[in-house]
């Protein structure tokens, strides 16, 4: 591993720590309803890279809060700068994302889209959208499915630092 790709990893470590806040999970073919999350990300020095694993709950009918998504998974950066996110999800699901980060003042922008989805042939893409800023970490998620085609929101949430 080259030094670049070493200081490349820097530009995620802003993510270490927890990270809490609420979201809207919305899509054609299902209820719109809010959600909570906790997202937690740690670094792993030896093979330059964040686990993280994110956990979300939906609220239901009767107002209460059920355990709804869960994914782990990694994100790296890679020779050419780019950023992967590896995950497997509870319900089966393994994707693979690729994209680009800019960089801003107070944290950076990624944009990813999908390169590999298994284990769910209803579906068809993904992308997401992560924005930081301090302690604030906004993302959205956009998906196709054999349902509907057409790339179309499905989860936005903002979150806020918890812990470092």
């Amino acid at each position: 591993m080259d030094d670049r790709q070493v200081e490349s990893l820097d530009l995620l470590r802003p993510l270490l720590g927890q990270w809490r806040g609420n979201g809207t999970i919305t899509f054609p073919t299902i209820p719109t309803m809010p959600y909570r999350e906790e997202l937690n990300f740690a670094a792993d020095d030896v093979h330059k890279f964040l686990r993280y694993e994110q956990r979300t709950s939906k609220k239901v009918e009767t107002g209460e809060y059920v355990p709804s998504h869960w994914e782990t998974g990694f994100w790296r950066v890679l020779p050419t700068g780019e950023v992967e996110i590896l995950n497997a999800q509870g319900g089966g699901r393994v994707e693979v994302l690729l994209g680009n980060l800019t960089p801003g003042r107070d944290g950076f922008v990624l944009n990813v889209n999908s390169t590999v989805i298994a284990n769910d042939a209803r579906m068809g893409n993904t992308s997401r959208q992560f924005i930081l800023e301090g302690s604030s970490l906004r993302y959205s998620q956009h998906m196709s499915t054999t349902a509907v085609p057409a790339m179309t929101l499905h989860v936005q949430a903002s979150l806020a630092r918890v812990s470092p």
